[in-house]
Parts: C-alpha cells; sequence; structure tokens
C-alpha cells in the first residue's frame, strides 16, 4: 500500500461527477439549491447478494420537478406515492464510470414530482455482486478493487455503486442511514453512529451525517467494535477478529493525529474517525473512516506512514472537497502534511524529498510527466510521481517561500473557508493570495501549469583571498531545454572551524546568474540545493542505484531467464511476467544464452542464481565492498559464511530470496537488477512485497512469506552541484 490512496479521489475521477458543494451546517430540509437529504433503510442480505432498500428523498426548496436519477442495474424501482412517475430512461447515465460493462451500469431513470411534494419515496430490491480485480497499476501493490458487493466475506458500497439513486446533476447530501443486517454483522458508514430505535427488534445499525457529503458509503462485517470519546469525537476501531492489542494501538495514534491536525488546521470535521478492517486488501479513505486490509493494519510501519495520511484526508479532500476538474490538490497537501512532515520531525526530511525526487526522475521521464493541473488520481506510477510528489514539493516550496507561520495561517483561512465545500487551485491560491498580501500568480502557474522541472548546473567556481578574507565566486543556471522558471535557490556554504554550514538563497530568473560572497574565513565546501527544497530534475549522479530505476525503465525492462533446465524455472518465468505490471514499461524475456552480452544501455533484471550473468551482479557489488560469497549449492554452502554480505551483514542462500538493483558494471548512467529465490514458496510473497521497496538497492526476504529482514541504500555517486574548494 504506499500510500493508500484516498478512495473519494477514486469515485469522484471515475464518476466525473464534480460537484459544487454548499456551506456547512443547515437541517435536512435544507435551502441549498443543489443538497438532497435521503432517509435510508437498507436491509442486506450477504448470503444471497442482496439488498432491499426503502428511500425517502427531501428536495431542497425550488428544486426541479422533473429530473433524471441513476441505480445499480437490476434493482428495479418503484415509487410509493402514487402521482410520482418514474420512467426508465434508454440512453447510458452520462454520470457512470469510464470502462465500466454493462453489467455494472447504472440504470438511468427520469422523475416527474406533482408541483407541492418536497419529499417522495423510492422502494427497490436485487443483487449487488461485482468481483475483486486491480485496478490500474494497484496489481503491484496488492490492493483490489471492486464495483461494489454484497458477500458473506463482507459488504462494500460506494457511491460509485449507485447502491442509492442519485441524480445525475450537480448535487451534495445529508443522510441518515438504518442497515438492517443478520445477527453478529455491523455497519459503518459516515458521520455519528446511533442507537437503534427502541422499538427494532432486527440487528440494525444507525448512522447519521448532516453536514453536506459528495456521496454515501456503507460498509458491513462481522466486527468487534472498540471505541472511545475526546473532545466530542469518537475515535473507533472495527476488527474482523477480537485483537484489543491491536485496537488500542490504533485508538491512541487516532487520538495523536487527530490532536495534531486540529491544531494545525482547525477542528476535526467530523464526528468520528473510525479503522474498519477489510475482508480483502484496500487502502481506501472515506468521510470519517478507513478501509484498510487485513494484512495491512498488522505491519508496524502503517500506524506512521499510510494511517496518518487517511486521518488528514478528512480535512483535505473529504472536509474541503477537491474540484477534479481543474486539479486534485488535496493528494499533494496531504502528502506534505502526513508523510513529508512526520519523516521531516524524524530528522529525515531531506532524505523523503530526495526519494520523491528520485520516483519522479524514474516513472515521469521520456514523455510521461504532465502539468499537475491535470492530475486527479494515481493510476500509474507516473501520476503518481506526478500528483503526489510533485504535489507534496508544490507545497514544500509554498512553505518554503512564505515562511511556517505564514503558510500555516493560509492554510487555516482556506480551511474554514472552504469546509464542505468543493475547492480548485485557484481557490487556495486566491486564498493564499489574500491572507498573505502576496502576489503568487508566478508561483502558482509556473509549477502547475507546466510539465517538467527545472535541472540545476553549478559552474566557475572560485575562491580568492583578500585583504579581509576570502571571496567565494560560482554561477548558478539552470540547463532544461523549455523556458527557464524563476527560483530561490538554497545555496550552503561551509567555512573552515564550522560545523553548520551558512545558508543563502539566490534568485534565479534566468538562465543563469553570477554569485559572490564574502568570507572571514575560508569556504570549504559549496552545495546547490544540499537538502533537495526545490522540485528539479536530479542529474544520474545525484541517484542511486534503487529499484524504481528499473520499474521507471523508459522502454520495455530486459528480464534474463537462466538458460539451463531448473526446478526454478518456471517460477522465474511467472516472476518475469509479473514485474511488467510493477511499472508504466512492460517486459521483454530473454534466456541468458540469448544474449552475447548484458546490454550496457538498457535496464536489465537477471533472475537466478545459476544464470550465465549472475557474475555481473557480483562486479557490481564490488564498488560498495560488497561481495556474492556462494554461487553453487555444494553440501558446504550451508556453513559458508552466506551467499550474500553487504553492511557487515552477511545472509545464507538457504531460506532466503535476494534483490539487487546496482549501477551497471559497465556504464554508471545504467541499472542492473538480480534477483534469486531459494525455493518456489516464496514467490508470492516476493512479487507481493518487492513494488513497496523500490527505493532501496539490497533486500533480503526470509521464509515462504518472503518477510523483509534487510533493506539497504547504496551512496550515489558524487554530486555534480557539490564542491570541495
Amino acid at each position: 500500500m504506499n500510500r493508500p490512496r484516498s478512495f473519494v479521489a477514486l469515485v469522484c475521477t471515475l464518476t466525473l461527477l464534480l460537484l459544487a458543494g454548499p456551506a456547512p451546517g443547515g437541517s435536512p430540509a435544507t435551502d441549498d439549491p443543489n443538497r438532497l437529504h435521503y432517509e435510508i433503510l437498507a436491509t442486506l442480505e450477504p448470503d444471497r447478494h442482496r439488498l432491499q432498500a426503502r428511500v425517502a428523498i427531501t428536495l431542497p426548496p425550488d428544486y426541479p420537478r422533473q429530473f433524471d436519477l441513476a441505480l445499480h442495474p437490476g434493482l428495479n424501482p418503484v415509487a410509493e406515492h402514487p402521482e410520482v412517475e418514474l420512467t426508465p430512461r434508454n440512453s447510458p447515465d452520462p454520470g457512470s464510470e469510464r470502462g465500466q460493462t454493462a453489467a455494472h451500469r447504472p440504470e438511468r431513470f427520469t422523475i416527474n414530482l406533482p408541483p407541492d411534494l418536497d419529499t417522495f419515496v423510492l422502494l427497490y430490491d436485487g443483487e449487488i455482486h461485482h468481483p475483486l480485480g486491480f485496478a490500474g497499476q494497484e496489481y503491484a501493490r496488492g490492493v483490489r478493487h471492486t464495483a461494489g458487493r454484497i458477500d458473506p466475506d463482507g459488504i462494500y458500497l460506494t457511491p460509485g455503486t449507485f447502491w442509492y439513486p442519485r441524480p445525475t446533476g450537480a448535487h451534495v447530501v445529508s443522510f441518515r442511514l438504518r442497515a438492517v443486517l443478520p445477527a453478529g454483522w455491523t455497519a459503518v458508514s459516515q458521520g455519528r453512529r446511533h442507537q437503534p430505535r427502541p422499538e427494532v427488534t432486527d440487528n440494525e445499525t444507525v448512522w447519521e451525517e448532516l453536514n453536506p457529503q459528495q456521496g454515501v458509503f456503507l460498509v458491513a462485517d462481522r466486527y468487534s467494535v472498540y471505541e472511545e470519546e475526546s473532545d466530542g469525537v469518537a475515535r473507533q476501531v472495527f476488527l474482523r477478529q477480537p485483537d484489543p492489542e491491536l485496537a488500542r494501538r490504533y485508538l491512541d495514534a487516532t487520538t495523536e493525529y487527530l490532536q495534531l491536525y486540529s491544531q494545525m488546521i482547525g477542528p476535526y470535521p467530523y464526528a468520528k474517525f473510525a479503522m474498519v478492517e477489510n475482508a480483502w486488501e484496500s487502502g481506501f479513505g472515506m468521510p470519517s473512516f478507513t478501509l484498510l486490509g487485513s494484512r495491512v493494519i498488522h505491519l508496524p510501519f502503517i500506524l506512521r506512514t499510510s494511517y496518518p495520511h487517511e486521518i488528514l484526508h478528512n480535512w483535505w479532500g473529504n472536509g474541503v472537497f477537491t474540484d477534479y476538474a481543474r486539479g486534485n490538490w488535496s493528494e499533494g497537501l496531504t502528502a506534505h502534511l502526513a508523510d513529508h512532515l512526520l519523516m521531516a520531525r524524524q530528522g529525515r526530511g531531506m532524505e523523503y524529498r530526495l526519494r520523491v525526487l528520485q520516483k519522479y526522475a524514474d516513472y515521469a521521464a521520456g514523455g510521461r510527466d504532465f502539468p499537475l493541473r491535470r492530475f486527479t488520481a494515481r493510476h500509474s506510477p507516473a501520476g503518481e510521481a506526478v500528483g503526489y510528489g510533485k504535489g507534496l514539493m508544490f507545497f514544500h516550496m509554498l512553505e518554503q517561500k512564505l515562511g511556517h507561520e505564514l503558510f500555516q495561517t493560509a492554510l487555516a483561512d482556506f480551511y474554514r473557508q472552504y469546509l464542505f465545500q468543493v475547492a480548485s487551485f485557484d481557490d487556495l491560491q486566491h486564498r493564499f493570495e489574500q491572507t498573505t498580501e502576496q502576489d503568487l500568480n508566478v508561483f502558482f502557474r509556473q509549477w502547475l501549469e507546466r510539465p517538467g522541472a527545472p535541472e540545476l548546473v553549478m559552474e566557475a567556481v572560485q575562491v580568492e583571498e583578500h585583504d579581509q578574507g576570502w571571496r567565494l565566486a560560482a554561477t548558478f543556471g539552470q540547463r532544461q531545454s523549455d523556458p527557464p522558471y524563476r527560483l530561490q535557490l538554497p545555496v550552503a556554504v561551509t567555512l573552515e572551524n564550522e560545523k553548520e554550514p551558512r545558508r543563502f538563497l539566490v534568485p534565479l530568473t534566468d538562465r543563469r546568474v553570477d554569485w559572490r560572497a564574502d568570507f572571514a574565513q575560508r569556504p570549504r565546501h559549496l552545495a546547490l540545493d544540499p537538502d533537495f527544497d526545490l522540485f528539479r530534475r536530479l542529474d544520474q549522479r545525484e541517484i542511486p542505484a534503487v529499484f524504481s530505476r528499473l520499474f521507471g525503465a523508459e522502454e520495455d525492462l530486459l528480464v534474463i531467464l537462466p538458460g539451463r533446465e531448473q526446478p526454478l524455472l518456471p517460477t522465474y518465468r511467472e516472476l518475469a511476467r509479473a514485474l511488467g505490471s510493477f511499472g508504466s514499461a512492460g517486459v521483454e524475456i530473454v534466456l541468458d544464452h540469448e544474449l552475447e552480452e548484458l546490454p550496457p544501455t538498457r535496464e536489465s533484471i537477471i533472475l537466478g542464481w545459476e544464470n550465465r550473468f549472475q557474475p555481473e551482479t557480483g562486479r557490481a557489488l564490488a564498488q560498495f565492498g560488497a561481495e556474492l560469497l556462494e554461487v553453487g549449492r555444494e553440501p558446504a554452502a550451508a556453513t559458508a559464511p552466506g551467499a550474500l554480505q553487504v553492511d557487515e551483514q552477511a545472509f545464507s542462500r538457504i531460506g532466503h530470496a535476494f534483490a539487487l538493483a546496482l549501477p551497471h558494471p559497465d556504464n554508471p548512467d545504467g541499472t542492473i537488477g538480480w534477483i534469486a529465490l531459494d525455493r518456489p514458496a516464496m514467490l508470492a510473497g516476493v512479487i507481493r512485497r518487492l513494488p513497496h521497496y523500490h527505493s532501496y538497492g539490497a533486500l533480503v526476504f526470509q521464509g515462504d512469506q518472503a518477510e523483509n529482514i534487510f533493506r539497504h541504500r547504496w551512496p550515489a555517486h558524487a554530486s555534480p552541484l557539490h564542491r570541495d574548494l
């Protein structure tokens, strides 16, 4: 789950329902022209995949008496009121999801209402049961998706399922949902959970959300529920198996992050936040809850990475809604204030930004880049590199430009003004300009409207001694072929006998700028953007060899199988095919005897210990002081020091799988990979885990589940933006 992405983004993007939202507050019978209120009674039968529903819809004043509704196919709706006319339409619903098949494309109906009727009721029932599959590149992450399903293994219904009738025009909703389920089942939706009505004898869960929403979600399973409340907000955990210790960790983390972001941005906008376990692997963020797979929730790092990201989406994306037609700003802002901020607080912000820039260089090169304003949702590694990576860096640079306090003030103003409304990059710019009293047009335009990134150079560095001390001069520039950016270049100078560098911001408005500074002590080191504070195209010498350089290959990745027959050959063939789903390009699969040499200008991955090109891995390892110590499976191998020795650690071949990404031994600008398994049972685990470690150069997996027990990053080559003086 890489950062598990906000599912509301996927729903809104796929359905193309780019909604204009109202101001917060109001009652169910709102006077907002686009806001409807739903009273939903849903009876669900998992064993029969069946939904029975009674839905009362209250319209705002002056709402049209005739409009279209969309509903999941096969539900056969009827109007309870005899004067309400419900007429099927033959044409497809214009709000249906791209790529939908006829089996789950919603049906469209025209409804006609009497002049004095503002609330009407629809009754319907039928099956909803779509298969689980993989959306786009999510195969590599193990994240699955479905258009909706009512199943004994769990219930999953989203606005994109059209499980409730939805007007085809722009609208938002408030709702009260009563879900009737078999004994032992519990439903989860947005908002606040209420006690069932006293007269109800069935197993009923009640949820209510009166703030404007872009849709209604319903998930259900046999949950053990853990709950506590403070400051008027409920913290909840829904687990498929009882686990008080795991629930405690999530309750504590929820409290920590709700307090952090409430102080930073403004009050949390919902009555609860819930971590909900899903029957299949997912990383979805819905308003006021997140839906995470069973394997994911047990990973210890999730509490410090993906989980705060999902909580923060309730401010950005599920609190202030995203205007997808004009660009998805919420993913970049959430990544900046969650993933990046938490790493920076550990003193690892520079490391995180380097990885962001490296992912951009690896995945968005070769014509796969596009302007940030065109990003809607993550459908490919290139889209993630732009929408999440460039988006994160956009907000980091904006904070650097304005200063932390002013940036936070402007964010709080933006949140306060647009809560439960749709906002765009343009709205964000306007709010920031109003708060800061600065003209940000050039900044927003160059980072939102243009593809690509600046490429920095440092030239003509000179140090001269004079009567008052030392003078340092250099020329800084940008060498990309498209027009220059307007930048504030971070420059660091380390002086003799000083540990901390002196820092400068050098304006660059053209191709080149000549800069100089005087010091009382001798300058010893000069660095341009040493902390990777600018969004830019990295020089190849700044990028260490990692797997993203292979998965992001511009042409098909060359995967080399061992040429002679062996028990693992079918396993390696399956692994080779899977590697094609890890990046934007495909794979070309060859046997080792079909090549005369390892191509020096092509990204390649060598599979297997007995591969003819396996010794090339040893040559590449040597530059890092690492080595492969055993090649065969002689009896002595079990007592040998280890198959791989790196970073003062050694690992035996037996019981381990290895994955290495290394500089090509005959071309330092190229990258090769090597993957070797000890037995076929490890394959599924390696395929599942390898994409999550794309920012490393050496990985060791252990056992049939391929648990990662070692990861390592190789040092990069000397950066051309650093100069020892």
